[in-house]
């Protein structure tokens, strides 16, 4: 989602939250080689079974559905690095009570979901990138499925309307990048994780990697 803010003084500020995210989620995987592994392995199977993608040997949207690891390193991706922390403000149109505090009429309102994604009694080692978190069968969390603990695009009807194109997009770009291509970091270099916040948060550093070709 291109999203283009003008600010006061004329100056285009241009955020591809999309992009953020598959970069956050290629420096998460390459700081964590088993993720990566698996991850191929996964896409390995996927063309297994299939005898082969499709004719251009690329995963296409009907297959993610059958990629279930590749959804939690995009969710565990959004927990901890959510584009717009707060999510876009939000006003009350009446007073009400929540959580036992009253909010007037007309009061703006912020949801603080970095908050609420990092928080330890919610999730376990909540500062680690645990994919697996995502794959847990009696507790199902999806950015797909109504949870209020993890809401990357709001929920309800003030939710992002194009969440289900963003996450099809991040899913898909990262699924084919990842099975065309191994990838290393160049000798003596490492991943700097520093964030930089305009309007969404990115990584202040430009992800520099080697691709190694392992698809023809």
């Amino acid at each position: 989602m291109l999203l283009k803010l003008f600010s006061q003084e004329g100056v285009t500020l241009t955020i591809d939250s999309t992009a953020a995210t598959i970069d956050w989620a290629m420096a998460e995987i390459l700081r964590h080689p088993i993720c990566l592994h698996k991850l191929q392995r996964e896409l390995d199977h996927l063309n297994n079974v299939s005898s082969k993608l499709d004719c251009q040997d690329m995963v296409n949207q009907s297959h993610l559905d059958k990629l279930p690891y590749l959804r939690a390193v995009v969710n565990e991706t959004l927990r901890l690095h959510i584009p717009l922390p707060t999510l876009i403000p939000h006003k009350s149109t009446r007073a009400c009570q929540v959580g036992g505090y009253n909010i007037p009429k007309d009061t703006c309102l912020f949801v603080n979901v970095w908050a609420i994604t990092r928080d330890p009694s919610i999730w376990g080692n909540s500062h680690e990138f645990k994919p697996e978190r995502f794959l847990n069968k009696n507790n199902p969390i999806d950015v797909h499925v109504k949870n209020f603990e993890f809401l990357p695009f709001g929920v309800g009807r003030r939710g992002c309307p194009g969440y289900h194109l963003a996450s099809s997009i991040i899913e898909l770009l990262l699924s084919n990048i990842m099975y065309t291509f191994d990838w290393k970091l160049p000798n003596g270099k490492d991943i700097d994780m520093s964030e930089k916040c305009v309007t969404a948060v990115a990584r202040k550093e430009p992800l520099m990697i080697i691709p190694i070709l392992r698809r023809h």
